[in-house]
């Protein structure tokens, strides 16, 4: 697993690494006062590749506020990474420990 290095540009944002999800790691970008959700998204060959294309492609004309906005899908070295409006709240993992869903 590689963690991008605290500082590190991806596109116009500097990262921070946050946590690692279940299949990625995840990061806050910071542009000015912009903040944004970062997740490395491993695709292991072509298909992947176009298929997350598509995906992020439907993901960008979606506009509902309680849907987060996709703004970018970046590439760094061989990784690619989908750049999120960033939402602060508690995280699925703390819910389901705190049992507070519905």
């Amino acid at each position: 697993i590689h963690v991008l290095a605290p500082g590190t540009r991806l596109a116009v944002y500097q990262v921070e690494f946050l946590r690692r999800g279940g299949m990625s790691l995840c990061y806050l970008g910071k542009n000015g006062e912009n903040q944004r959700f970062i997740k490395e998204v491993r695709c292991d060959n072509e298909d992947e590749v176009s298929a997350l294309k598509r995906v992020y492609e439907a993901m960008r004309k979606l506009q509902h506020p309680q849907i987060p906005r996709a703004h970018a899908l970046c590439q760094h070295a061989s990784h690619l990474y989908l750049v999120t409006d960033f939402v602060e709240g508690t995280s699925l993992a703390q819910m389901s420990r705190q049992r507070k869903f519905g």
